[in-house]
């Protein structure tokens, strides 16, 4: 999974583009219209925040549409309208308003090939989990703020990127479970984690996305200096210079995976030193 793509459709879907303020004021659409705007939208996002019910025929027009589609405004969704929706190719779905997904619904939506934006679930059944395994592309679920060992089971066997940035705080077996799968894993909600944790998510074996760390011990760090992907910790604002020393050694760079830490502000000169050995990582230009 190339994360810097997915950095960029998150951006895309999230962000507030620039002409949508219209379309977004649509709160009633027809099969006609929806064809007018899939026409005039082409390639790019079309975001129709302000629908609140759609049916299977508008799904299936607008599911012709080949960019960003963004209908986080819907709070629930048939499951025929999810069935015409899931033939949606474009780069991304966003279903963000869902706060809740019965299995028949998470299979029709396991269909949807690309990105799948789920971010208003806050709670996640095993059969739903089980159902959304089968998803073929990014997947997002930053609604969850906690998964049962069974949810987390399911999940593992996703096999694209996992976005669960609602997590705030993961067991070991949790993260043991979360680990398994190979396409990238973003859990940018943590703020702390334990050499225990640490030790069972450097098993991953795509990227490893954990932004939300504020400081990063000597500890963790060698640790994480294991992991043989992308690891992302951009969210760290200094490095002693023994962590640093540690990461330029991550067994990652002998694959080209690459060492983001773009967000540093203060690092000594030895700490910046021993950072440049390491081939592919990624900082700010204050302290390159």
């Amino acid at each position: 999974m190339n994360w810097g793509i997915v950095a960029v459709l998150w951006a895309a879907m999230m962000a507030s583009a620039v002409g949508q303020d219209d379309t977004n004021a649509i709160e009633k659409l027809t099969a006609a219209r929806a064809r007018a705007l899939v026409a005039e939208h082409t390639g790019g996002e079309l975001s129709l925040n302000g629908l609140t019910a759609l049916s299977p025929e508008v799904a299936k027009v607008l599911a012709q549409h080949q960019g960003e589609l963004n209908l986080s405004g819907l709070t629930t969704l048939s499951d025929e309208a999810a069935t015409a929706l899931a033939e949606h190719s474009g780069a991304g779905l966003d279903l963000s308003g869902l706060t809740a997904l019965s299995p028949e619904l998470a299979h029709a939506l396991a269909k949807h090939i690309g990105a799948l934006v789920l971010n208003g679930l806050t709670t996640l059944s095993p059969e739903g989990a089980r159902a959304l395994e089968e998803h073929k592309g990014w997947l997002s679920l930053n609604g969850l703020t906690a998964l049962s060992p069974e949810v987390a089971t399911a999940l593992a066997k996703h096999e694209h990127t996992l976005v669960l940035s609602g997590l705030m705080a993961i067991s070991p077996d949790l993260a043991d479970a979360l680990a398994k799968p190979k396409g990238g894993l973003s859990l940018n909600g943590l703020t702390a984690l334990s050499p225990e944790v640490a030790k069972a998510l450097v098993e991953h074996q795509g990227g490893l996305s954990l932004n939300g760390l504020p400081v990063l011990s000597d500890e963790v760090a060698l640790v994480l200096a294991n992991h043989k992907r992308d690891l992302f910790l951009s969210g760290l604002t200094t490095l002693s210079p023994e962590a640093a020393e540690t990461l330029a050694k991550q067994k990652g760079a002998k694959r080209k995976g690459r060492l983001y830490l773009c967000g540093l502000t203060v690092l000594s000169p030895e700490a910046a030193e021993a950072l440049r050995t390491h081939p592919h990582v990624m900082l700010p230009e204050t302290v390159r």
